[in-house]
This record gives structure tokens, sequence and C-alpha cells, in this order.
């Protein structure tokens, strides 16, 4: 119950500075109050309580009120912090438990802490301990560190474990700045945190502005978090900025019981336009992120919500999530995001930026979100210029599976729009996933599209299974190298599509505008699928279809109809309430069996039309000219021969059917 007025002003060099100087092993301090100041121009540690422990100890209820500061030049891995400066204490076990810093912890060219300046060596925990007071490192030399709780874990030595901290002060730096924990370059847990006050880094004087984290500036070992992780500071920051880890060079793994919460404005404030995805230098890739800025390796077990905003200063900036910015670099080839099975990611905040923008991911060399147990959502809308999506912008170097994902937000880029990706360059494959939002391209460049799922795809095949559209999509500001559709726009490869479905009004110009797929090209299937929207086409438009278009290929499609309204067709050189046919020719016109449509609008030559129509009867039920048969009646016929595919439902024949899963969402 001691207080104790600190007034030391020194120079001295190697001088642990605070209560007690430095202890060591069997150490334990409690119940002891700090106040005055400590002012120092020297290579020494300072703490208000503890400047140094070298051996096992005990740092229990000591409260720090002094203003600590130390105006050191020169880069030394040397602590300041508010109740301890610095630990180094090999194979020893370390614990500052139930304690306060309440003042002002300021250095250059040392690590600083609301709790702990630096941590070197030894096991380390830190719970209970609060931050109240601003901590600032104002060097703009590389390798600085300053937290909210710990300024830097030095070192791959040693473990540490922060739990049931919070952090209320403001925290500023140019780089390794973070709410709780500045840099840490251990095996790390962080447990049952909180950051409330803004994290921010210095906006002039050096391009060292990056790794800004409402929680942890960067990682270079393993992080795991546990608990329920809450951050309200809004974060600021040039390069690497997250709302809760800005720069991840390792795993980052969400523990199954973790609630991550953020509800913050997370913005890049820098000045620089970037030019490129690359993330091989600070320069040419901002990673700005809503849960994390750039992360190589990121395991989600648990919860995880943003809210609030990830934007930006008017500079153009790309690489930008409402979850994280950028998944692996792009010279790096086995990264990913994996969402386990008892997995939920909710993004509610907005997301503006330029290049590779995404609801979840801008850029991201692998995505597997499991068919877990919850929905995956994006609600906020996403607004960029290339490569944009409501779940990633951008999926680059690996196959990737997309499992019970929802975007309800608008959605608006330039060109390579989606629902869910704005681009996937290799085989991805897409199941229970669910577009609400309006979809917007804005512009148009070759081989570009927007669709309610994937905007454009590379190389790789795409398989789409039990999806949905029911956002409009909007693609007339394009060219004749557009590609519109409710699910999928331009593909170059084989699309695999069952159990799907839109109710979207499709409007574009293009070379194929199509109710579910904008084109199909290689050897494509479309089976017991249907389009209920209607599709408004522009005078520049090539070839269209109820359900999709051939291109150099020959599609198969059974077991589907079209029940739209085509609109502006006068201009389209081929079309068909099934297919039309950009070449023109036998040898690409599609193969429909058991399709049904009410539109009978032809144009051109070769196009494939389908087999049956539809139309109401006195009692305004739908029926089919397939032996008279009633429309769900007729679909379902097909269907228990092939039970592999979903059943038809429709509360009774006035109704057009849908397909039974989507009976069953509990979204």
């Amino acid at each position: 119950g001691h207080s104790v007025k600190l007034g030391v002003t020194t120079s001295t060099t190697d001088c642990p500075i605070g209560i007690f100087g430095v202890i060591g092993e069997g150490s334990a301090i409690s119940n002891l109050t700090s106040t005055g100041s400590i002012s120092a121009t020297t290579k020494s540690a300072a703490g208000g309580v503890v400047g140094s422990v070298t051996g096992a100890a005990t740092i229990n209820s000591c409260n720090n009120n002094a203003t600590i500061k130390n105006t050191l030049s020169g880069m030394y891995y040397i602590g300041t912090g508010g109740i301890c400066g610095h630990i180094d204490a090999p194979s020893c076990n370390v614990s500052i438990v139930n304690c306060s810093n309440n003042g002002t912890v300021t250095v250059n060219q040392l690590r600083a802490g609301g709790i702990l300046g630096c941590h070197d060596d030894g096991i380390l925990t830190i719970s209970g301990c609060v931050n109240n007071s601003a901590i600032s490192q104002t060097s703009s030399q590389s390798n600085m560190a300053s937290g909210g709780i710990v300024g830097h874990m030095y070192s791959s030595s040693g473990s540490a474990t922060v739990s049931g901290c919070t952090n209320n002060g403001t925290v500023t730096g140019y780089i390794n700045v973070g709410g709780i924990i500045g840099r840490t370059e251990k095996v790390t847990v962080v447990s049952g945190c909180s950051n409330t006050n803004a994290i921010s880094s210095y906006t002039s004087g050096s391009s060292y502005h990056y790794n800004i984290g409402g929680v942890v500036g960067s990682a270079n070992n393993t992080l795991t978090l546990q608990g329920t992780i809450s951050q309200t500071g809004n974060v600021t920051g040039w390069y690497y900025v997250g709302g809760v880890v800005g720069y991840m060079n390792s795993t980052l793994t969400v523990d199954e019981n973790a609630e991550i919460e953020v509800n913050a404005t997370v913005k890049y404030c820098g000045s620089v336009t970037c030019t490129t995805y690359s993330t091989t230098t600070c320069a040419t890739a901002c990673a700005t992120g809503g849960f994390a800025g750039y992360c190589n390796y990121l395991q989600i077990n648990g919860n995880v919500t943003v809210s609030g905003a990830v934007t930006h200063n008017g500079t153009a900036y790309r690489c930008v999530g409402g979850l994280v910015g950028v998944i692996g670099g792009q010279s790096k080839t086995d990264c990913y995001l994996n969402a386990g099975s008892k997995a939920k990611i909710t993004n509610n905040a907005s997301v503006e930026g330029a290049y590779y923008v995404g609801g979840f991911v801008g850029w991201a060399q692998k995505m597997t979100l499991t068919n877990g147990s919850n929905w995956h959502k994006n609600i906020g809308d996403v607004t960029g210029t290339l490569y944009t999506g409501g779940v990633v912008g951008h999926v680059q170097n690996a196959s990737s599976t997309f499992n019970r994902c929802v975007n309800e937000g608008a959605v608006q880029g330039s060109y390579h729009v989606g629902g869910l990706v704005g681009k996937a360059n290799l085989a991805t494959s897409f199941a229970y996933c669910l577009n609400y939002g309006a979809i917007t391209a804005t512009s148009y460049a070759s081989q570009s599209g927007v669709a309610g799922i994937v905007g454009s795809a590379g190389s790789g095949a795409l398989t789409f299974s039990k999806c949905k559209n029911e956002g409009n999509i909007n693609g007339i500001n394009g060219s004749t190298t557009l590609y519109v559709a409710g699910i999928s726009g331009y593909t170059n490869v084989n699309v695999t599509m069952s159990d799907c479905g839109n109710t979207g009004t499709i409007t574009g110009r293009g070379y194929g505008v199509s109710g579910l797929v904008a084109m199909c090209r290689t050897t494509s299937t479309i089976i017991n699928s249907y389009n209920q929207g209607n599709i408004v086409y522009s005078n520049t438009t090539n070839t269209g279809g109820g359900i999709t278009s051939a291109y150099n290929t020959k599609p198969t499609i059974t077991n589907c109809y079209f029940s739209g309204v085509p609109s502006n067709t006068g201009s389209l050189s081929n079309y068909a309430n099934m297919s039309g046919s950009y070449n023109n020719s036998s040898s690409y016109k599609a193969t429909c069996s058991n399709c049904y449509s009410i539109d009978q609008t032809t144009k051109g030559s070769n196009n494939a039309a389908a087999n049956y129509t539809i139309s109401l009867n006195n009692d305004a039920e739908y029926i089919t000219s397939n032996s008279g048969a009633y429309l769900v009646t007729a679909l379902n016929n097909w269907q228990s021969s092939n039970t592999s595919y979903n059943s038809w439902v429709a509360s009774d024949y006035t109704e057009l059917p849908h397909l039974s899963w989507e009976d069953n969402l509990n979204l």
C-alpha cells in the first residue's frame, strides 16, 4: 500500500531506472504506487516500478502515475514501460498481474509499453492489467515498437501470454504500433483483451509508417487469439493496417472459443498511390483490413465480427478487405485463409479502396471457407475499381473453396466485379453461396465480367452447387468486352453448375449477357437450375441467353427453366431462351434436354431454345407443353430419376418452382 515519488533525471548508461532498478530470481513486488517523473537520455531500461527483471519474479497490484520519458537517440532493444522497463530472464517465469499505468510513456529510439517496454527472454504472463495513458514512440527508425500493454517481445526465445488486459490510452509511433502489443517475435497468446482508444502512425517525416494494429502491430511468430477480444479504437496508418493485427508473418489462429469484435474505423492515411498488389515492398501494397492488414496464414475457428469502416484519406490505395487486406505475398506459394467448421465471419463495415477490394479479403493466394454450421456474411457495401468482390477481390495462386457465404452489401467496381469474388484465377468451387446485393460494373476491359457470385475467372474450372443470386446485376456501362450474368460472368474455363438459381434483373451490354452464366467455354454443364430474372440488353450486346451463351463450346443444359422477360433484344446477333451462340455455328450450339421457357424469342441461328414452353392455364397455373404437366411436376419427374440433384418446390401450381435447399437456409 506504499506510494513512492520518483524524481529521476539521468544520462547514465546501462543503469535501469525504477523504484527498483533490477530485480532477480525469486522477487515478488506488490501493492506499490509510483508518482513523479523519470526523464532519461540514456541506454537504460526504465519502469515506474521496476527497471529490469533478470530472473523469476512476480509484480502484483502495482500502479504507476509517474510520467516516463527517454529521448535517447540510437536504436537499442531496451524497453521503457509504465510498470516495468525490460525483462530478460531465460527459462524463468515472470508474471505481471493486476497492474495499471496512468502516466504517459514517451521514447525516441527505444521500445515503449504501458505496462512493459520490452520482453527479451523468459516465460511471460501479463494478466488483468490496464493502461490509461498515452504511449508514444517518436523515432522514424525501423524495428521500433510501441504498445498499450507491451512494446516489443523481442527474439523468439521464451513465450508470452497476455490475458484480460485493457488499453484505454492512445498509442502512436512510426512502426509496429499496437493497442495491446507493438511487436512480438515469440510464440504469443492474447486472450480476453480490449483496446478502446486510437492507434496510429505518424503521417509525415519518414517512409516507415507500417504494421499498425488495434491489438497487435506485428507478429513474426505464431499468434493465437482466445476469449473475447474487443477493439473499438480507430486505427490509422500507411501500410499493413489492421483493426486487430497490422502485419502477421507467421500463423494467426482464432481459437474455437474466441469472439473477435471490431467496431472502429480502420484507415489508410498515406500519400502514396499504390501501383500493384505485390507486397515485396511497403510502398507498393497498402494492405488494410478490418481485422488484419497482411497475413501469411490465417486459421479462423471461432467468431470474427467487423463493424465500422475500412477506408482511406482520398489517395488511391489497394489491397483492402473488411477482414484482411492481403493473404500471402505475391512471391509466396503456400499462404491461405482457412475457416473451420465452427467458424463464423461477419463483416458489417463499409469497405472502400482501389484495386483488390473485398468485403472479407482484398487479395488472397488461397481461401477455404469450410461447409460448417455457420454462415459467413458480408453486410457492408464494397466499393473499388478493378477486382472487387463482396467476399474477396482477387484469389490468385491456388484453388479455393467457398461454402455458406452470403453477400448482402452493394458491390461496385470498374470491372472484375462479383457478389462474392471479383476474379478467381484458378479452380474454385462454390456451395451454398448467396448474393442479395446490387452488383455494378462502371467500366470494362478485355475479358472482364460482372455477376452475382464470381465476376471473372482465369485458368481454373468453376464449380457451383446450390448457389443463388437475388441482387440486380448492372453492366450497362461496359462495352463489347464485358460479360454479365446472375451467377458467373467472364470465364475462360469449364463451368459445372447444379441446383442454382437467379431472380435478379440482369442489365448489360457486351459479348455475353445471360441469366446464369454469361458465356460458357470448353465443356460446361448447367443442370437442375433456373432463371426467373428479367434480362435487359443494350444496342451493343452481341450474344445472350435466358440461361447462358456458348463460345467455342457446346454446353449441356439439363432440367432448367427460364421465366423472365428479355428486353431490347433487337440488336442482338444471337439469342435464345436457353443459350445463344457467339460463333453462330452449329459446332458451338448448346444441347438442351428437359428445359422449359415462357419466352420464345430467338435471334440469329444455331442458338438453343428450350425443349418445351411454359404457359398459364385458366387458373393461372404454370403448365408446360410436355404432355401438359405442371412445371414443378415436369421438373421433379426428371429429378426423381436423378436423385443426386435437388428436388423442386412450389406452394401450389400458381407459383414458380424453386429448389428445396432454399427452404432450409436458417440465415
